[in-house]
């Protein structure tokens, strides 16, 4: 049994930012990229619209070599971009509003 080692994103930012800061930078498109590295088109799609939170490292070994940088350039920009993406509100229940007596 293959055993593959699993990166979590949230730890240092979301790697997704990256991959598109970085696709969008050097003009392929994300069926492009998906071929240049192996995976579907919807893989891709996945990462750069933050629903995937996990990667392994050979993928991301893969993407880095694609996009023509290095892994650490990749999460060094993912961490970076975390820093200025905007933040989700959370969902919840809306205050009670009491009356005054």
């Amino acid at each position: 049994m293959q055993v593959r080692s699993i990166l979590y994103t949230r730890r240092e930012g979301h790697i997704g930012y990256a991959i598109r800061a970085r696709r969008h930078t050097l003009g392929l498109t994300q069926t492009a990229l998906a071929a240049m590295v192996g995976v579907r088109r919807n893989c891709i799609a996945r990462h750069e619209a933050l629903v995937s939170i996990a990667i392994d490292q050979p993928l991301v070994d893969r993407l880095a070599l694609a996009l023509e940088t290095t892994p650490e350039v990749l999460w060094r920009l993912a961490a970076a971009a975390q820093l200025h993406a905007p933040r989700k509100k959370k969902a919840g229940r809306p205050h009670k509003i009491v009356p005054l007596s």
